[in-house]
């Protein structure tokens, strides 16, 4: 452990003084001084990054001497504590500083063992931050036991950056002395309410045994389980984590639906019940809108136990709300299945479309053919307006993910080594020309397109946010594994064109993760 000192500087550098006087003076000898000098006064440094200091240190003229260093920094700013850091005559420190406003103290001391006097430099020093906007990458290296989350810049989704991507590795464990418990499935920005609107920026992170926020700044924990609840659940299994329209939050733990109003609160309110009464079973597979629509339903989800769909009609649901089962709805003949009555159904993936669509693609039990369901507003009613066969789609049935599209009618669905765009036009879709992963050895994991964080958080508009990035939903976000030398990958890849959803050639892959298993996108 850190040795930890108590010092008053001022009266410390008033001792230094009077010692190398009262020391010159009894030993009736000139004593060559140590010098310690550098370029800078002030220095800055980022947190979790190396911080190299090389001072320029002599005694007198002589060419070496007998000198010993020790290099201390204080732990809060303007603080009196000190800790050590170094004991050599160059600086390498891995800041574990907060970032602040207000600048730290740094100091190297320097012993003259030959005639015992310490000689003092002190510098100012600023700590930042390097995070801000960029790709929070969640991975395992043991099949899920423990993961770690590894933040990139990268110009592809960091506005305003044009270097080369640029990695803080493992900032989670780094800032937490530890690993995450369990698999990491949900990564979310989200600006949420304690005590004046929009105050506490955090970051929301679900696994298969907790869930829990980090500070976007430190990424220390800041709150975990029971925290985040008014009526906590009993376990914390969590099977997704979504923003969701009025600045909400909407988590799935357990079977059961929890609801986060960001501009009145931080906590998550009591569970969700349908409004007839029936017994709740929510899955991960849900269409969440995080923007305001005409769609009257702030999520809709397929109840697999209970064979039909569910839904949250506005963002005042997840404040205790009754959550409803969508009925038969008639009218010249817009809406074409009743959501109501769809039993023997497994839900594959879901997601918001197009004109606010809610699409839910479900594998019929009985035949094993899946279809894509379309639940829209017509006059403000939330009804089954579409069926969409996807079973003619070029390698379907070697699906292992899929993504939607909210500003174009595409479905994209990944293989082993595949990305195909589906056009969902018409009563069956159109595979499209797919993307081939260029590298043997890997196999895509997961495919999402790729949305800045400010989406979906009204702390932020589309018609007043400066930073918009020119690749807001033009691009996915392609991850793949090497099981064989343990290495995860993303594939940043273009889409060309709007409307076919063609794709092009990566415009960046990012390496040296290990299998990675979500992908969230952080602030500005």
């Amino acid at each position: 452990m850190n040795k930890m000192i108590y010092v008053l500087l001022v009266i410390l550098v008033g001792g230094i003084v009077s010692c190398y006087d009262d020391k010159s003076k009894k030993a009736n000898r000139e004593i060559p001084e140590v010098t310690i000098t550098t370029d800078k006064e002030i220095l800055e440094a980022v947190y979790g990054k190396e911080l190299i200091v090389k001072p320029v240190i002599k005694k007198g003229d002589q060419g070496s001497a007998n000198l010993s260093y020790q290099w201390q920094v204080n732990l809060t700013p303007r603080g009196h504590e000190l800790m050590d850091i170094g004991e050599g005559a160059e600086l390498i420190y891995e800041v574990a500083n907060e970032p602040s406003g207000n600048p730290y103290l740094l100091v190297l001391r320097v012993t003259d063992n030959d005639e015992g006097i310490d000689y003092y430099k002190m510098w100012d020093l600023y700590v930042s931050n390097s995070f801000g906007e960029g790709l929070l990458v969640a991975h395992t290296g043991n099949s899920g036991e423990t993961s770690d989350l590894t933040f990139v810049k990268a110009p592809q989704v960091t506005y305003g950056y044009e270097e080369e991507p640029e990695y803080t590795r493992d900032i989670y464990s780094f800032a937490n002395g530890g690993l995450i418990e369990g698999r990491v499935n949900s990564v979310v920005a989200n600006i949420a309410t304690n005590g004046a609107t929009y105050n506490l920026s955090r970051l929301v992170i679900g696994t298969d045994k907790e869930i829990f926020s980090v500070d976007p700044v430190t990424f220390g924990r800041t709150m975990s389980n029971e925290d985040l609840f008014f009526q906590a659940p009993t376990l914390f299994k969590v099977e997704t984590i979504s923003t969701a329209v009025g600045n909400c939050l909407l988590t799935i733990i357990d079977g059961k639906a929890y609801g986060q109003i960001g501009n009145g609160a931080y906590q998550f309110f009591s569970p969700m019940n349908y409004a007839a009464g029936s017994t709740q079973v929510f899955n991960g597979k849900l269409a969440v809108e995080k923007t305001t629509s005409v769609m009257t339903a702030a999520f809709t989800c397929y109840d697999e136990t209970n064979g039909y769909f569910v839904y949250g009609a506005n963002f005042l649901v997840f404040n205790n709300g009754a959550t409803s089962i969508l009925t038969q709805q008639l009218g010249e003949g817009q809406y074409v299945f009743d959501p109501g009555n769809l039993p023997n159904k497994k839900a594959i993936a879901a997601g918001v479309g197009n004109n606010s669509e809610h699409l839910h693609l479900l594998r019929d039990l009985n035949s094993g053919l899946d279809t894509l369901f379309k639940i829209s507003s017509i006059s403000y009613v939330p009804g089954g307006t579409g069926k969409i066969s996807i079973n003619e789609c070029t390698d379907i049935t070697q699906a292992v993910d899929y993504a939607f599209c909210e500003n174009m009618d595409v479905m994209y669905y990944a293989t082993d080594d595949k990305i195909y765009p589906a056009l969902l036009a018409g009563s069956s879709a159109r595979s499209g020309t797919p993307w081939n992963l260029p590298s043997t050895g890997e196999r895509i994991t997961r495919v999402q397109v790729y949305q800045q964080a400010w989406y979906g958080n009204s702390a932020y508009s589309s018609e007043d946010y400066e930073f918009i990035h020119a690749q807001h939903q033009k691009q996915l976000l392609v991850s793949t594994y090497n099981s064989s030398t343990g290495e995860g990958k993303v594939y940043i890849v273009p889409i060309t064109t709007l409307g076919t959803g063609a794709l092009g050639e990566a415009s960046q892959v990012l390496t040296g993760f290990g299998e990675i298993t979500a992908i969230g996108t952080t602030l500005k």
